[in-house]
């Protein structure tokens, strides 16, 4: 009897607290002698998919046991998959010199090529739903943003940066104020740029003091990155990435992909040694957890329980969010400047409005008003100003109804951006 509540205790022990638990991430084999892993997505608990980049294809393989056991469907060009819901699904790529956009109506057991373009290659895309989503492509010279509102029938060119390289997208799953909040970033570029209005307008952040390698946002405000160099902390924002803090780690390394599956849980993705980042606090103290395999930059998580990591052959899957986390070690900075921009008053209005706006250190400030194409329509102030919290009215007895945008800029960098709407 005595021997059973032992037994009993450790499972019921191992059952409501997961980090009590031995490290839980298991081997999984896939078809795949070389390349490395282009993406890694899942639907659900069972099914999902890798694309498998060797030059000059990309094997696209799919599961539908959780990883146990993978299928080869294609080795066409594709560079990422979006995934719309439990049966659709859009992929991105590169065939016969033209960029291609893909859709699968059955979790990619066939494909359609819904569009070819002369644009170098189409890179990362996002869907919002079966037929709206966005678009990331690169020529020779510029990076392009695009969007479809027809599955990817048509595109209409968003913005146009300089640069060649083609950006990635990250945007959260649910709505603020009816929109979709997003940021697009550049791996091996200093570069994030974001948008509050679903991709429709793009706004530039200040430079990141690395190279990105990955990021990921819990919410508008708070959100992490890593670097491309080795670093012994991570990088995290509390205002939607306008500016960067740290927190340490337990080495220095270099960081690949990076994930939360809510506002405490998350992992770091690395190559070499046997183990993975992660934390159970929001970041506050990182530390280690084993993994039976060499290489796991990629990661995916379903939620705070169900994973999967690896860049080839083999990955590992957890069921228990990977188990015990070691080698903790705890610290992060909290020095930042704090400005403030206010939802403009009344909203909406006709044809005038109130923003009020907040800044905590001396310096130049601007307020400018933009339309839905990000083009300037008015400078509401353009002053030296003290430390404060001051307003200002907008006229808008000029422009058409419609959805404008306001952002707050600092010493000419970008704080924070609002949307308003012009109702006559």
């Amino acid at each position: 009897m005595k021997r059973i509540l032992i037994i009993l205790a450790i499972v019921v022990n191992c059952t409501l607290l997961i980090d009590n638990c031995m490290s839980q991430w298991v081997q999984q084999s896939v078809p795949v002698t070389s390349g490395y892993f282009n993406d890694m997505k899942f639907v659900n608990a069972n099914t999902g998919f890798i694309l498998v980049w060797a030059n000059p294809l990309a094997t696209f393989m799919r599961t539908t046991n959780a990883g146990y056991n993978w299928q080869t469907l294609n080795n066409w060009g594709m560079a990422k998959v979006a995934i719309v819901d439990t049966s659709c699904i859009y992929a991105s790529g590169y065939n016969n010199g033209k960029g291609v956009i893909y859709k699968s109506s059955n979790l990619g057991v066939t494909w359609d090529s819904i569009n070819s373009s002369g644009v170098y290659y189409y890179n990362n895309l996002h869907f919002f739903n079966k037929d709206t989503g966005i678009i990331s492509s690169g020529n020779t010279v510029d990076n392009q943003i695009w969007r479809t509102t027809n599955g990817g029938q048509s595109l209409q060119l968003i913005q146009s940066f300089g640069g060649a390289s083609s950006g990635t997208f990250f945007f959260l799953k649910e709505k603020i104020n009816g929109e979709y909040y997003g940021w697009m970033y550049y791996p091996g570029s200093f570069k994030l740029r974001y948008t509050t209005n679903s991709g429709l307008v793009w706004f530039t952040h200040p430079d990141f003091s690395d190279n990105f390698n990955s990021v990921f946002f819990v919410n508008k405000d708070t959100g992490w990155a890593t670097s491309t160099s080795s670093r012994n902390y991570v990088s995290y924002t509390t205002n939607g990435g306008i500016n960067w803090l740290q927190q340490s780690l337990s080495s220095s390394v270099i960081q690949y992909d990076i994930y939360f599956a809510n506002p405490r849980k998350g992992w770091i993705g690395k190559v070499f040694n046997n183990y993975i980042l992660a934390t159970s606090d929001g970041g506050n103290t990182w530390g280690r957890q084993s993994v039976p395999i060499i290489g796991a930059s990629k990661l995916f998580f379903l939620d705070s329980l169900i994973g999967w990591c690896g860049d080839g052959n083999p990955i590992a899957h957890t069921t228990n969010g990977g188990g015990t986390i070691t080698s903790i070690i705890s610290g992060s900075t909290e020095t930042q400047k704090d400005y403030r921009l206010y939802q403009n008053y009344p909203n909406p209005f006709n044809p005038i409005t109130n923003v009020k706006f907040s800044i905590l250190n001396a310096g130049n400030v601007k307020l400018v008003v933009y339309d839905v194409q990000g083009r300037e329509v008015q400078t509401l102030v353009n002053e030296t100003l003290k430390p404060g919290t001051y307003e200002t009215t907008f006229d808008a007895s000029a422009l058409n109804s419609g959805i404008y945008f306001y952002q707050l800029i600092a010493d000419g960098i970008a704080v924070q951006t609002r949307k308003m709407i012009l109702l006559k």
